[in-house]
């Protein structure tokens, strides 16, 4: 992953700077950040790496979550694509949503490959 240059965290008009990370994250409920870039054609245990990576509090949309995101899909850039979503099922772990019309499939397949975005929660 490459280094990014400043954070950005956009607060409803109000931005402020920190660290050496280019993050414009957007709220769409009264307490999530959405991250500002997809990443692409990641794997369920991937996307919970990519989670890691990025530092505490970021996580797998929930399904309800990506709803909503698909819902502001334009606003937030995302693409008409499958990403990953979570379940509090642990039986079906991995799910996905499609930003195309908003369907959740379950028991995706946590081997296949879908877009990803990490929340976080404020």
């Amino acid at each position: 992953m490459k280094t990014l240059a400043a954070l950005f965290i956009v607060l409803i008009g109000y931005s402020y700077s920190q660290r050496n990370y280019t993050m414009t994250v957007d709220k769409i409920n009264k307490d999530l950040y959405v991250y500002y870039t997809d990443f692409e054609n990641v794997t369920c245990s991937e996307a919970k790496q990519i989670c890691a990576n990025l530092g505490s509090g970021w996580r797998i949309p929930t399904k309800q979550e990506s709803i909503s995101m698909c819902i502001r899909k334009k606003r937030l850039k995302i693409k008409d694509s499958w990403y990953w979503c979570k379940s509090n099922d642990t039986s079906n772990p991995a799910w996905s949503c499609d930003m195309n019309i908003g369907s959740i499939f379950a028991n995706y397949g946590s081997s296949n490959t879908c877009h990803f975005r990490p929340v976080k929660d404020m």
